[in-house]
């Protein structure tokens, strides 16, 4: 064959693959050879976006052939894929499950290191992002509505507290509730202006967090629901509402074993703890055992003083119905409606549904679903991200036994343990 025959034929494979979208002289199992698809990908796709699909997939680990057909085996590992990251079960790669798996995949870019506890609980503490110092101490009150350096040293300071907060010198909504959340987690009158005593309080919380710095090792911050006697009386439900509700309870006794619910939350907990810190976390319980008298504000504050990355309450669901069964889990709502709520709702709905498919896998428990909700005054208090865990429903006789269960107790904490893995 003449040079000249080779390169027609060159330039009409080079012609036809970008027609076709595919790669015409072989599969590549680098998702980045093809062009991610902009419209949902379904079965009997074929070309670039089902290379794309299948290549995700399998660098992702999953069983899969990329051959640019979007068949019947594709399809079933879509829905593995659906099923395990908590995603509608429907096939089809719609915006979704594309993010999802654009998501992990960027993932692989940062892997994970194998948790040592004597390289991080007893290495030094690290800078902080921010240095307040660098700003004037504010001389009058700061609300709503301010802008400037005031306002900037009072975000610096709750970001380096590890407060869920934007640092944009302008105080919006979401600056109102940090602030509402730290006076309520020192005892402060929770008026939400930065006047004198707020003040003193973030300056005397500051200077405590540079004596030690970051905390090198992910803070965990496990809450055991409920407990024998609770406090009686009401508490506000969020810092944006009037809205009240008991400070806590009892919680639900189990059908078949008739063991409190307070001290099966508390059962998991301490597995979880354990598990948690051989793997170099470090974790901050809001209790230890079943005497304690804390509302679910003072539960929250725990985590917030502690400077907690995440915290996850430990509780078991309780239902009419003795057939109801399986996990579900608990995040916040849209809040007050700002950007700011919106925002960290998206986000910890996220960490709630990988938390959701992590203990389901790791139980083989049925898994429910991820559930947004305003209506948890121990979320809404929380300066971080923080995730209600129904591990299971003690008014059903076969799961009120296995979550009384020391070996299926350790069977949730491996689950928790994937999921801050994979998380943090």
């Amino acid at each position: 064959m003449n040079k000249k025959k080779i390169a027609v034929i060159l330039v009409f494979a080079i012609v036809l693959s970008m027609f076709t979208g595919t790669n015409t002289f072989a599969a590549s199992g680098n998702p980045e050879s093809y062009r991610t698809p902009t419209t949902s990908v379904r079965q009997g796709a074929k070309g670039n976006d089902a290379y794309w699909l299948q290549a995700m997939l399998k660098t992702l680990g999953y069983t899969i052939s990329v051959d640019g057909s979007f068949g019947p085996a594709t399809l079933a590992t879509v829905k593995k894929f659906q099923s395990d990251n908590g995603l509608s079960v429907d096939g089809s790669v719609g915006p979704a499950t594309r993010g999802k798996l654009i998501e992990k995949y960027e993932a692989l870019a940062e892997p994970t290191p194998t948790p040592n506890p004597q390289a991080t609980m007893e290495a030094p503490g690290q800078a902080f992002k921010h240095n307040p110092d660098n700003l004037t101490i504010p001389s009058t009150s700061i609300r709503k509505g301010a802008n400037g350096d005031g306002v900037l040293w009072v975000q610096e300071i709750l970001y380096n507290l590890n407060y869920d907060i934007d640092v944009d010198a302008s105080f919006g909504a979401g600056t109102l509730n940090m602030v509402r959340i730290f006076q309520m987690s020192n005892g402060l009158s929770v008026d939400g202006s930065v006047g004198p005593a707020t003040r003193e309080k973030l300056t005397e919380r500051w200077n405590a967090a540079k004596k030690t710095g970051k905390s090198p090792a992910k803070i965990i911050c496990i809450d055991p629901g409920h407990q024998k006697t609770p406090p009686s009386g009401y508490e506000t439900v969020s810092p944006w509402g009037r809205a009240t509700k008991l400070k806590n309870t009892s919680g639900a006794t189990g059908v078949s074993t008739k063991i409190p619910e307070y001290i099966t939350n508390l059962q998991i907990a301490l597995k979880v703890r354990d598990t948690l810190v051989k793997n170099g976390y470090k974790v901050v319980m809001t209790r230890d055992n079943n005497d304690t008298h804390l509302s679910n504000q003072q539960r929250a504050a725990i985590a917030n003083n502690a400077g907690a990355d995440i915290t996850i309450s430990i509780h078991c669901d309780s239902a009419d119905s003795s057939s109801a069964a399986g996990v579900d889990t608990f995040s916040r709502g849209s809040g007050d409606g700002s950007a700011s709520c919106k925002s960290r709702s998206y986000r910890d709905n996220r960490y709630a549904s990988e938390l959701l498919a992590e203990v389901c896998n790791a139980t083989g428990a049925t898994k429910r679903s991820a559930v947004k909700s305003d209506n948890y005054t121990g979320i809404n208090w929380n300066a971080g991200t923080c995730v209600i865990l129904e591990c299971g429903f003690t008014s059903n006789e076969t799961e009120d036994k296995n979550l009384n269960n020391a070996a299926y107790q350790q069977k949730i904490a491996n689950g928790v343990l994937n999921f801050v893995i994979k998380a943090f």
